[in-house]
C-alpha cells in the first residue's frame, strides 16, 4: 500500500499531529484505538496506515516464495527465511507433519528447493502417494506414511527415532487441524531451533483452550480445531521457546529461547488477533490449559 494514503485524509495541523501519535503508538495497544478515533479514522483503515509504517517482524518479512504452487499460505516463507538468516543456517533440516502433498500450503517446500534434509509425514495414505511422488525431485527429503499419536509407537519421537534427524533438528511445523498442542507437548527427545504451528484464532488472545486430546480426531470444518495462541505460547514458555512471529489467523513461530536472546523482539500473545474463520459450533467442548 503506498504512504500517499494519507493524502486522502483531510487533515489539518492537530489532525496530522494525531496521525503521528497515531504511529508512535502503534506498539502501544491500549492507546491505539484511543488515537484511531481521535483522529476520526476507522480501525481497519489506521491498521493500514500502521502497517504501511510501522510494519511488525512479521508483516515486514512475510512472503510466499512460491506462489503459483499455493505453498505457504500467510508468507511463512519469508518469515522462515529471516529468521534461518539471523540464526546463521544455511541448510539445514526440518520436520512437517500434516504434511498433505508436500507442497500445499507447505511451509517447508522453499526449504527443499534450497537443498535442505527433511522430513514429511502424512497421514492420509492416498496424499502421502501423492507427497512420496512430488519429493522425488529432492534426494534429501524422506516421506512418512503415518499418523501422529501422543503416546506408542505412533508418537513423533518414536517416528523421528528412526531417521537421521539430530535432536536438535532446525525446523519443525505442525499443521494437523486437531491434536497440535498435545503432538508438540508430547515431543521430548527432540527440541528443534524453530517450530511453527497452527493456532486457533477463533478465540481471543487471553483465552487459554485447546481441544481434549483425541486420537480419532478428524477436523469437521468447524472451530473444534487445535489450541488458541495464549495456549500454544504458554506451553512454548514451557519448553522452553519464544514467540517471535506469527501470521494473522494461521501459525505462530518460535525459537528456542536460547537461540532467541538478542537476535529477535518477542512477541506479545495479545497483540495476536481474533478471526472467526471457522464455524462456531463446539466451543465448549474445548478445554482450559
Amino acid at each position: 500500500m503506498s504512504r500517499f494514503l494519507l493524502i486522502s485524509i483531510p487533515l489539518d495541523f492537530d489532525r496530522v499531529k494525531l496521525v503521528f501519535t497515531l504511529l508512535d503508538c502503534c506498539c502501544k495497544r491500549e492507546f491505539f484505538a484511543k488515537t484511531a478515533s481521535e483522529i476520526g479514522i476507522e480501525m481497519k483503515l489506521a491498521h493500514r496506515i500502521r502497517k504501511a509504517f510501522r510494519p511488525n517482524f512479521s508483516e515486514k518479512y512475510a512472503r510466499n516464495f512460491n506462489p503459483e504452487k499455493q505453498a505457504s499460505q500467510g508468507g511463512e516463507d519469508g518469515i522462515i527465511a529471516e529468521i534461518c538468516r539471523r540464526l546463521e543456517i544455511e541448510k539445514g533440516s526440518f520436520v512437517e507433519f500434516g504434511a498433505w502433498d508436500g507442497v500445499y500450503c507447505s511451509n517447508t517446500y522453499a526449504l527443499a528447493q534450497r537443498g535442505w534434509s527433511g522430513v514429511y509425514i502424512e497421514g492420509d495414505r492416498e496424499r502421502a502417494e501423492t507427497l512420496a511422488k512430488n519429493l522425488r525431485e529432492f534426494e534429501n527429503c524422506t516421506p512418512i506414511c503415518s499418523f501422529i499419536m501422543a503416546d506408542g509407537d505412533q508418537r513423533l519421537d518414536a517416528i523421528l527415532s528412526e531417521t537421521a534427524l539430530c535432536k536438535d533438528f532446525d525446523l519443525l511445523s505442525v499443521d494437523v487441524d486437531g491434536n497440535d498442542y498435545w503432538l508438540w507437548k508430547s515431543l521430548t527427545d527432540y527440541q528443534p531451533k524453530i517450530v511453527v504451528i497452527e493456532y486457533n484464532s477463533n478465540f481471543g488472545p487471553t483465552e487459554s483452550k485447546t481441544i481434549p486430546y483425541d486420537s480419532g480426531h478428524m477436523f469437521d470444518e468447524t472451530m473444534f480445531y487445535g489450541a488458541s495462541a495464549a495456549a500454544l505460547n504458554g506451553l512454548g514458555r514451557e519448553k522452553g521457546y519464544t514467540l517471535v512471529a506469527y501470521t494473522t489467523g494461521l501459525y505462530l513461530i518460535f525459537v528456542r529461547s536460547d537461540l532467541a536472546e538478542g537476535h529477535f523482539e518477542p512477541v506479545k500473545v495479545e497483540s495476536i488477533p481474533k478471526r472467526k474463520l471457522h464455524v462456531q459450533r463446539r466451543r465448549e467442548e474445548f478445554v482450559d490449559v
